[in-house]
């Protein structure tokens, strides 16, 4: 089975890739801020731990993209990163069909021009759609506005969920959707402490891009994954928020480096 376009998965890369699987299960990782996040927090979607499809899909990504930026037309991104995923997790996504996946990108950044992608106005609009149609409730719809807005870090983003999540009788929809957000958000913090990311200021006033990019991830993820079931009925909340926190990533990563390092 092809990946992309002329070529191959190397053994060493193999090789590399199950290490990095086995270090993301680890019992606890040092975040960007040198805190160690207990084992409680590592979750997992189901059966599958989106936090680790994540990182595993971008490090493939990342070691073998044939060019130095992501393609301007975003269904050729989510079409590379469709076929890694199916190499790396067949159980998931061997009969992903690429049309309803090219939905879900053309829906989450309400463009496929690249170019033409507004974060902020975007992840706002789709926050307050999903609100509307009953896919989050409205008190977990006020939260994502405010990590929207304000970009909050690693440890503030998942202590402000946890105390949502206790003083509040959430429902399953819910908590689905928080699981598969702290497991991404744990992850990419750790993919992009250990692998990019390092060109992006780091402020300490207003916007923190480094924030910005992790929450980015977090959000592409839940909004992917209810864009799954929505736009692309039969496609899933695994397949669309793997790809949508994996797309999500990429782009806003590259548009803030575009930006001078500043958030976008």
């Amino acid at each position: 089975m092809k990946i992309l376009k002329n070529n191959t998965i190397p053994l060493i890369l193999i090789m590399s890739l199950i290490m990095s699987i086995s270090c993301t299960k680890d019992p606890s990782f040092q975040n960007e801020n040198n805190d160690v996040e207990p084992k409680s927090l590592l979750y997992s979607y189901g059966d599958a731990d989106m936090g680790e499809i994540h990182n595993s899909g971008l490090e493939y990504y990342y070691e073998n993209r044939t060019q130095e930026i992501i393609p301007n037309n975003l269904n050729i991104f989510a079409e590379e990163l469709l076929n890694i995923n199916k190499v790396l997790y067949p159980e998931y996504f061997e009969d992903a069909e690429l049309s309803l996946v090219i939905k879900v990108t053309e829906e989450l950044f309400d463009k496929k021009d690249k170019n033409e992608f507004d974060y902020k106005e975007t992840m706002l609009e789709l926050n307050n759609k999903f609100r509307n149609q009953g896919d989050i409730s409205v008190k977990l719809s006020i939260l994502l506005e405010k990590f929207i807005k304000n970009n909050p870090s690693v440890n503030d983003a998942i202590t402000e969920i946890e105390i949502l999540r206790a003083e509040n009788n959430l429902t399953l929809k819910d908590e689905e959707n928080m699981d598969m957000f702290i497991s991404i958000l744990i992850a990419s913090d750790k993919f992009w402490n250990n692998k990019k990311n390092d060109s992006i200021n780091s402020k300490f006033w207003g916007c923190n891009p480094r924030h910005q990019v992790r929450f980015a991830d977090a959000a592409g993820g839940i909004f992917g994954g209810m864009l799954g079931f929505t736009v692309a009925p039969g496609l899933g909340a695994i397949i669309g928020g793997a790809v949508g926190s994996q797309l999500m990533s990429g782009v806003v990563e590259e548009m803030q480096i575009q930006n001078g390092g500043d958030c976008i």
